[in-house]
């Protein structure tokens, strides 16, 4: 047996240590380290099922989202979770802009 042959160093990482990483769509945020959960409310001029159905599927992709309340009715679409309040609000406009329908921050 070669004496030259030193087994491994404790010092050295294995190759094999386990990793985690992160994947968010472009554009979203991480969650963590965030802090306290948000309610954010807009005012969006939804007058259908369509209407909303679009809006929460749109929101359901956004990291940090957490529950998300559509009322036709009241043309309200409430927002909760640690998610990146501008971020919300640019993907809510882009729909606004592809709907023809207003929507606005208001709270």
């Amino acid at each position: 047996v070669p004496s030259s042959i030193a087994p491994p160093s404790p010092a050295i990482p294995s190759i094999a240590t386990p990793r985690t990483f992160l994947l968010l769509p472009h554009g979203t945020m991480s969650s963590e380290g965030k802090g306290e959960s948000k309610t954010l409310k807009y005012f969006a001029a939804m007058t259908c099922e369509g209407c909303s159905g679009a809006i929460t599927r749109i929101l359901k992709k956004i990291d940090g989202v957490g529950k998300i309340k559509c009322d036709i009715e009241k043309k309200l679409v409430e927002v909760t979770g640690t998610m990146d309040e501008k971020y919300v609000t640019a993907k809510l406009l882009k729909w606004s802009k592809a709907s023809s329908k207003e929507v606005r921050l208001l709270s």
